[in-house]
């Protein structure tokens, strides 16, 4: 199974940012931590007294503000969610830089690049013409955004390194 390595985590977080309070991100999704999505709709109240007395991702902690500690249980859990997805999409040998730029592009994106002109690319071992796909994966609420244009240029010289 493919695992990201700790300069591909360093990458994603670098770009998603850790932010240890709900926020709403760029399309207005509550999220909150390392890109951790926590629905598909704004910041509540609710979520706001939720993670100012949480327990820990996984309920096993005092009652505290959530910190950097669950931030990264978060990623951890999440990405072994998407690590899943990319084996069972992708069924060819990737670099470690492959596997840490295409995690980076299914974490922000969800995992249906995979299921795209992308992962076919991947499957058929055209890695340049891959690459090349990650730069049209660049929209969010229908629009592109230069944040993303950035991210993935990023995406694209990693994965071809």
């Amino acid at each position: 199974m493919y695992k990201i390595s700790k300069a591909g985590e360093a990458f994603l977080a670098g770009w998603e940012g850790i932010v240890l309070y709900p926020y709403n991100d760029s399309v207005g999704y509550a999220t909150i931590g390392i890109g951790h999505l926590l629905h598909y709709s704004n910041v509540t109240q609710a979520d706001i007294d939720r993670f100012a007395r949480f327990t820990g991702p996984h309920g096993h902690r005092r009652p505290h503000a959530f910190d950097l500690e669950d931030a990264y249980t978060y990623l951890a859990d999440d990405l072994g969610r998407f690590e899943r997805d990319l084996a069972d999409y992708i069924h060819v040998k990737l670099t470690q830089n492959q596997v840490d730029a295409t995690l980076d592009l299914i974490y922000n994106c969800g995992a249906g690049p995979l299921a795209s002109r992308f992962g076919e690319l991947l499957n058929a071992r055209q890695y340049a013409a891959a690459a090349d796909e990650l730069l049209g994966w660049d929209h969010a609420g229908g629009q592109v955004l230069l944040g993303l244009q950035r991210r993935r240029q990023a995406e694209r010289a990693l994965f071809l390194r």
